[in-house]
């Protein structure tokens, strides 16, 4: 199994990589480590030791025989902004996820308030909203999710949901 992070930050013009172990990379599994382990961290840029602030690109591959995972990750306005694209492909099947989120204001709390939307690829490579929320980050450390958009099994959008904190 072949585990690699790239990254950029921008005091550097030379992307850097370093090569994972799959006992440093995913938490202990009993069955023998393979591509759909769980990871340690969530995100990628969490097992490098740099600020969010300071990174412009973190680009994860995992590869196993025919299997692997990508998943490109871009930031800006100070790491408040980003983009994070992810393909896998396990067993001839292709997932194709996009999301974008972006700090839009502060709201009269003084807490952060970031917008994300989630998009996927169809099976016609068509890519639709999957999600769209709005994520208060408070003073606590938690954060209050006010609206999602939410689907059918057709696809079709089927209303707005409230979520409380989490």
């Amino acid at each position: 199994m072949k585990i690699i992070i790239e990254y950029l930050t921008k005091r550097s013009e030379i992307i850097k990589q370093i090569e994972f172990t799959p006992d440093l990379f995913f938490d202990e599994d009993e069955d023998g480590f393979s591509i759909d382990s769980i990871p340690k961290y969530i995100f990628p840029y969490e097992y490098l030791e740099i600020e969010k602030e300071e990174l412009i690109l973190v680009s994860l591959l995992i590869e196993d025989g025919l299997s692997y995972v990508k998943r490109d990750m871009f930031f800006w306005n100070e790491g408040k902004n980003e983009t994070d694209y992810y393909i896998s492909s396990f067993e001839d099947k292709e997932i194709f996820e996009w999301m974008i989120t972006s700090k839009q204001y502060t709201d009269r709390n003084d807490d952060e308030v970031l917008e994300t939307i989630k998009m996927l690829k169809d099976t016609k490579g068509i890519w639709i909203v999957d999600g769209h929320w709005y994520t208060n980050l408070n003073d606590s450390g938690s954060e209050d999710l006010h609206i999602n958009v939410f689907k059918d099994k057709t696809g079709r959008i089927n209303g707005f949901r409230k979520w409380g904190v989490r």
